[in-house]
């Protein structure tokens, strides 16, 4: 299959995923989600309110619609929207592990996150941007609620959900060594997410980070 047809496949199986995700949401008991999402909801809106990488977010399942606070017309992207919905839906009440694991170390991590799903793409684009300048990667990451971690030359933790951090790892290059860079999860994500959703996950904030 080739790169179009393979798109087209995708973009229609996540179109009906969308739908599926948000009919589950609507037979959900609010309480229930709040919970184990640690989201908030407004009884009289019909909505959710949830935290995406330090913006608010509302959530209305009666309406199909998902609304940034800050930019209730900005369009969100397929990915952002299986993440909001998938999360909201699948979120359990586990504490996270504090420990960092690379997407290989997930169940099934090692099969899945290969050829179109492999993150070495994503890698290499931080690497090409930032493995020069690493304070600057700090600095984009910041300006979407990133906070310094104390790993490589710059490391910046993302709470991408209330229950989902992401930790991007940069070690600068030289004359000597190619810059190299780091994507790794607390492995509690594998009971919030899909795998193929946590793919996604990681290309918003990336293609965030280098402003695409």
């Amino acid at each position: 299959m080739d790169d179009q047809l393979r798109q087209e496949a995708e973009a229609i199986q996540n179109l009906e995923l969308d739908v599926q995700l948000w009919e589950t949401l609507a037979h959900m008991s609010p309480q229930a989600v709040s919970q184990r999402a640690l989201a908030s909801y407004d009884r009289g809106l019909s909505s959710y309110s949830i935290q995406v990488l330090s913006e608010a977010f509302e959530v209305s399942p009666k309406d199909r619609i998902i609304r940034k606070v800050a930019e209730p017309t900005a369009k969100l992207s397929i990915e952002s929207r299986l993440l909001i919905l998938q999360y909201l839906t699948h979120a359990r009440d586990l504490s996270l592990a504090r420990k960092w694991v690379s997407e290989k170390e997930l169940k099934n991590g090692e099969m899945f996150f290969r050829g179109v799903h492999s993150l070495d793409i994503f890698r290499k684009h931080l690497e090409e941007r930032f493995g020069h300048s690493p304070d600057r990667l700090l600095a984009v990451g910041r300006s979407f609620g990133g906070i310094k971690a104390n790993l490589g030359d710059v490391g910046i933790q993302f709470r991408v959900l209330p229950r989902i951090p992401l930790l991007y790892v940069l070690w600068a290059g030289d004359d000597e060594f190619p810059a190299k860079a780091n994507i790794l999860f607390d492995p509690t994500i594998e009971s919030h997410l899909a795998l193929d959703t946590i793919w996604g996950m990681v290309r918003v904030v990336t293609f965030r980070l280098l402003d695409l």
